[in-house]
């Protein structure tokens, strides 16, 4: 089951939004609020937060890179700005998902996020594409994060590394969206043929 919290600062977009998770099988929406810092302990413990980008006419990338820290953040948002999209991205955000977007398009952004993998609007595309060929060298990876990736490497599930490295499994699952964020990689499974590729 995938958990669901939505943060918009409109009552009749969250109530909108929320709407389109109703009766869907394997998704749960567990929370809904105005401003990130009113979600609730459910809320912030989502699999998925769909966030409003924009909160009284403010780009909020503060708050993506907050929540991005324990959940994966899908970024929703009536603005198509390459600043807004790239800053998202640059917060930590899984994807950037346009609010004029059909239902089932909502349901199945969210799907793919709580998978590990990004999701964008097909209009915004051409912007990601763009960034990727300019984007600088990635940031280093610390010999910890190389331990971990290692770990994954040889087959073990993020319980196991964990285990082995005598930290906790949320620990280490922060750690993998960190190296993620780092490498520009969007899923485990392309961590692990990296971290391969790289032996």
């Amino acid at each position: 089951m995938v958990t669901i919290a939505v943060v918009d600062d409109d009552p009749l977009v969250r109530r909108t939004v929320a709407g389109y998770f109703a009766g869907r099988p394997g998704l749960d929406l567990v929370a809904e609020a105005a401003a990130p810092e009113a979600l609730d302990a459910a809320g912030r413990a989502a699999d998925v937060i769909l966030l409003d980008l924009y909160y009284r006419h403010r780009a909020r990338v503060d708050a993506v890179a907050g929540l991005a820290a324990s959940a994966q953040v899908l970024v929703m948002s009536a603005h198509a700005e390459d600043r807004d999209v790239l800053a998202a991205l640059d917060a930590g955000a899984m994807g950037y998902l346009l609010k004029e977007a059909r239902p089932e398009v909502f349901t199945d952004a969210v799907r793919q996020v709580a998978a590990g993998e990004r999701y964008f609007s097909a209009a915004l595309y051409g912007i990601v594409l763009r960034e990727q060929r300019v984007r600088p060298a990635p940031e280093p990876l610390t010999v910890r994060e190389w331990e971990l990736l290692r770990h994954r490497a040889q087959g073990k599930t993020d319980q196991q590394a964990a285990r082995a490295m005598g930290i906790q499994p949320g620990t280490a699952g922060t750690m993998l969206k960190r190296i993620r964020r780092k490498v520009g990689l969007a899923t485990k499974s392309e961590l692990v043929k990296w971290t391969l590729e790289r032996e």
